[in-house]
């Protein structure tokens, strides 16, 4: 069951109707307080609840609900909710069968809530998210138990963990922890060389924004995880990756490497990271990395699906070009966005692009011919398809022989020199999947382009003038207009 628009008492009353079937539960982001009063119920069957953000759950709530399921419940969510650790105690009891457990924004929350609560369920945790609470972690040590089974623990932007605590939280596992996201945290370069040892068998990791991640701590992490490594975020940290050609490592199975805003990485030591990894990486983030690009003509990637080179200032269009000569059979997503590139790489292209996604959001230097050919080329494929903030008119695909046949979603946003001709003619090369187009922001008046809308699609015909001036995304047929002002 999901539905986040019914009223606390229309969920009360559909859970009675139809509870003995109920295997899921989710009624996020709503004001369902748990009142069951009255109400001859049971789920018995339930194993997945959700109650994230209900703003109006609270610890009677939460008893209501698991008085009444069975003893299968393996996922439990109350994220954004107000409990508190004598609260998520009182209903720990029924919870030792549980797997996941995610606790996001709990602020509530404490160091003693989560010790007490380990304790009901280690032997069959599983997934513990902790995203953005207050926990410091410290003082498990003391508990004498072990989560035999924990695969995942997410402390993403938990700002008040410590080194001493997440080396006791690891502690606690037993080598079956194959992700650990400590994004955001303050943990220090000692406290995580501490940790390397720990994270033999990892196979994701997420470091995203940890200010002092340094060289020596990564190098050690990477020298012991190498061989288990699949995704690696390292994206908005100060490693350099000095040194890393001295090592004899490997990253021979890893699929998704996070570079973005690593400002310090030089073209050099991207190309030495690159170096190292296997045949097996499927997507790459330089975002907002001092690239040009030629440090990626010698890596191999014949497997890449997604290259991220958004804001990549210093790429150019013949380097663009032998990126994709390279890349370019199996690319399925590319992000160029806030580059400096023409779109003439694509016109010189040697081989055929499969692109489902193409996003040239901000690309001022983008040359509408250019666009056009790229569109051709590429074109068959695309799903989505992002020229917002860029300087086209539109007005040079009038009259194009060219189907963009799967193309659903369509961003025009801000494009400042857009015309009705243009959107006409843009339209025209869109096939019978489109369902999204954005329009916020342009120089067209929402008026104009409604009565454009009108005199071309029968759907329109019944619009009002009360509609036009109150609207701010319209949707007739299969198709969304956005025109936000």
């Amino acid at each position: 069951m999901e539905n986040s628009q019914l009223p606390s008492d229309k969920i009360s009353e559909l859970i009675k109707h139809i509870g003995q079937v109920l295997i899921s539960i989710n009624v996020n982001i709503t004001s369902f307080t748990g009142d069951l009063s009255g109400q001859d119920v049971k789920l018995d069957r339930l194993r997945r609840l959700s109650l994230a953000y209900c703003n109006g759950i609270n610890q009677q709530g939460v008893q209501n609900i698991l008085s009444i399921t069975g003893d299968d419940l393996i996922k439990l969510d109350l994220s954004g909710t107000s409990i508190s650790d004598l609260e998520l105690v009182n209903i720990g009891v029924k919870l030792d069968k549980l797997q996941i457990l995610k606790l996001e924004d709990c602020w509530h929350l404490t160091n003693q809530g989560l010790s007490e609560l380990l304790c009901i369920t280690n032997g069959s945790l599983e997934h513990l998210h902790l995203f953005r609470t207050n926990i410091t972690c410290e003082g498990l040590t003391r508990l004498n138990i072990k989560l035999m089974a924990l695969q995942t623990l997410d402390l993403n932007n938990c700002r008040k963990l410590t080194d001493q605590g997440l080396h006791e939280t690891v502690g606690l596992t037993s080598g079956n922890l194959n992700e650990l996201n400590l994004s955001g945290t303050d943990i220090t370069a000692e406290g995580l060389a501490r940790l390397a040892i720990k994270l033999d068998c990892i196979k994701i990791l997420k470091l995203d924004g940890c200010r002092e991640l340094d060289n020596h701590s990564f190098l050690e992490i990477l020298n012991i995880s190498a061989k288990s490594l699949k995704v690696l975020d390292i994206s908005r940290t100060n490693v350099t990756c000095e040194e890393l050609s001295e090592l004899d490592i490997k990253l021979k199975d890893l699929q998704k490497l996070n570079l973005d805003s690593c400002k310090s990485l030089t073209n050099q030591r991207i190309m030495e990271i690159l170096h190292i990894t296997g045949e097996n990486l499927r997507e790459l983030n330089l975002s907002r990395t001092n690239i040009t690009g030629e440090e990626l003509l010698d890596a191999r990637m014949p497997k890449l699906e997604i290259l991220k080179m958004d804001g990549c200032k210093n790429l150019t269009d013949e380097m663009l070009l032998k990126i994709l000569n390279i890349t370019g059979e199996t690319l399925r997503d590319l992000d160029l966005s806030r580059t400096k590139i023409t779109c003439e790489a694509f016109f010189h292209l040697n081989i055929g692009l499969k692109l489902e996604i193409l996003r040239l959001d901000g690309c001022r230097n983008l040359k509408e011919d250019w666009l056009i050919l790229t569109l051709k080329n590429a074109g068959e494929n695309l799903v989505t398809l992002d020229l917002s903030r860029t300087l086209i008119t539109g007005e040079r695909f009038s009259g194009l022989k060219i189907q963009l046949v799967k193309l659903v979603s369509l961003n025009l946003s801000y494009c400042r020199s857009l015309t009705l001709q243009g959107l006409q003619g843009i339209l025209h090369i869109a096939g019978h999947h489109l369902e999204e187009i954005i329009l916020d922001g342009t120089q067209l008046s929402r008026s104009l382009i409604l009565d454009w809308l009108k005199d071309h699609n029968p759907e329109f015909k019944d619009i009002t003038e009360e509609e036009i001036e109150r609207i701010r995304a319209i949707r007739r047929g299969n198709v969304t207009y956005s025109l936000q002002s």
